[in-house]
């Protein structure tokens, strides 16, 4: 399989989805917008950083992060991408997924990996509404 790549902007969050990352792969890239630092703690948790520079790339422009992500994923032939469930997060979960022709998950609440497949538990809401 692949590298897995993760995304998010948040330090705590990228860490988290680097940890998930590895229930899947061992081999892990995440991801950094025009932001150094992020990729010198993502690099240090022991994944393969990899810093998307570009001067009117914002993190708030799910759109644009989205081509860029897709840019890189297309790059690495990466088939699992992980991001941040927060609400950017999901935006970003959306139109990635859109780009990509692929399916998505959101609010995952666990993973693991059985006889080659990612398995993903998530919670609904359920009964009388």
């Amino acid at each position: 399989m692949a590298e897995v790549i993760v995304y998010s902007a948040n330090p705590e969050l990228a860490l988290e989805l680097i940890s998930a990352a590895r229930l899947i792969n061992e081999q892990v890239a995440a991801l950094s917008i025009n932001d150094d630092e992020l990729a010198q703690t993502l690099s240090q948790a022991g994944a393969r950083a990899i810093k998307i520079t570009h001067p009117d790339l914002t993190v708030s422009d799910t759109a644009a992060v989205a081509a860029a992500i897709k840019q890189v994923l297309d790059k690495l032939q990466a088939e699992v991408v992980l991001l941040s469930s927060d609400r950017r997060g999901k935006e970003l979960a959306g139109r990635l997924a859109q780009l990509m022709g692929a399916g998505c998950l959101t609010d995952v609440a666990a993973l693991e990996v059985k006889g080659g497949q990612i398995e993903c538990r998530r919670n609904a809401l359920g009964g009388a509404t």
